[in-house]
């Protein structure tokens, strides 16, 4: 997140981009302690888009409020936020808490140890768990460098992608199907259940959104195949695009 194109609360922003995407901004992230950020929530909810809080040190009242104005889903939680917290009175907390919240975890074992990501889990209960990854371009690649818009990507053998220049990290180096399989491997979690908080709860929360009709247009099928003990991709399908795992 460059911090050149940080800025505050726009409403008027957001319709600009929201008209250049054609409609099809269906989430946004935010930070609650913004000002102007609840009248946003409100405003943007009342349209059928879907508000997440992340990269925040908002208080556990402000998290209140944000939910209360109807923002449903903490965006990687875990991340984004203060080294230095509270050790009971914290925005992790807060939103771990909270039973209105969905709550999406990064599970590639470097953004939470998987020690931590369990508790997490725990904490949110199987029907308000989304699990995801965020990939870059350097993701399920071989060790080596990449492009990501301006930014100089370096892959090592590490499930992270750095900034080439910072060698801060940017992003995972994951991909979602792997972030399944670490579920199963960490803590014996069913294949079925994985899925269902990789994929099937997400749907669920997509389904509040007016743009979903954009996304489920195109008919999605995963099949999946064990071998040795371990689960991996044999096939997938979107619309007509079909990959196929010649493992």
């Amino acid at each position: 997140h460059p911090i050149q194109h940080i800025s505050e609360i726009d409403y008027e922003m957001f319709l600009r981009l929201q008209e250049a995407a054609e409609g099809k901004i269906l989430m946004i992230t935010l930070a609650p302690e913004l000002e102007g950020s609840i009248e946003f929530i409100e405003k943007v909810v009342s349209e059928e888009i879907i508000v997440a809080l992340g990269h925040t040190n908002a208080s556990s009242e402000k998290i209140r409020s944000a939910i209360d104005a109807g923002a449903s889903i903490s965006s990687h939680l875990g991340n984004g936020t203060s080294t230095k917290l509270n050790k009971n009175k914290n925005p992790i907390i807060a939103q771990l808490s909270e039973d209105r919240l969905y709550a999406s975890f990064i599970a590639d074992g470097f953004h939470l140890d998987p020690e931590v990501l369990k508790v997490y889990l725990r904490a949110k209960g199987t029907e308000r768990i989304i699990i995801t990854t965020d990939a870059t371009a350097g993701a399920f690649a071989p060790p080596g460098k990449y492009k990501f818009g301006y930014l100089d990507l370096l892959v090592g053998n590490e499930p992270v992608v750095l900034n080439k220049e910072t060698s801060r990290p940017i992003g995972s180096a994951v991909t979602l199907d792997r972030c399944v399989c670490n579920l199963i491997n960490w803590y014996g979690t069913t294949l079925e259940e994985a899925v269902k908080w990789a994929g099937t709860n997400g749907k669920k929360l997509l389904t509040t959104s007016k743009t979903l009709s954009f996304f489920v247009n195109n008919e999605r099928k995963v099949w999946w195949k064990k071998e040795d003990e371990s689960w991996y991709i044999k096939k997938a399908q979107c619309g007509n695009f079909v990959f196929l795992n010649e493992k």
